[in-house]
């Protein structure tokens, strides 16, 4: 199983998320949903067998973060621009 991890569960992400999660079955992926607010992570997810809601934020500079980004066969952010940056130069590592 591929894991996608989408980071940010804001007002844009909606589509995207559905997007991923209706063919996450037929794709084999799990998707990963990361935002300061797991709450609003669950509600992208809604329940779907295939997705997962977790914190994550970019400001903590834990290793989780790090684990979260390693185990992640593709990241979509869909975080504030001002973030792209930080989050993909711990991808390429």
């Amino acid at each position: 199983m591929k894991n996608v991890l989408i980071l940010g569960a804001g007002k844009s992400s909606a589509s995207l998320i559905q997007y991923m999660l209706d063919h996450a079955k037929e794709n084999n992926w799990m998707v990963i949903v990361g935002d300061l607010s797991v709450e609003a992570a669950r509600q992208k997810i809604n329940g779907h067998a295939h997705g997962r809601a977790i914190y994550f934020n970019v400001d903590e500079n834990t290793g989780v973060r790090k684990i979260i980004l390693e185990e992640a066969d593709i990241v979509l952010s869909l975080l504030p621009a001002h973030m792209h940056i930080k989050i993909a130069g711990e991808c390429v590592q």
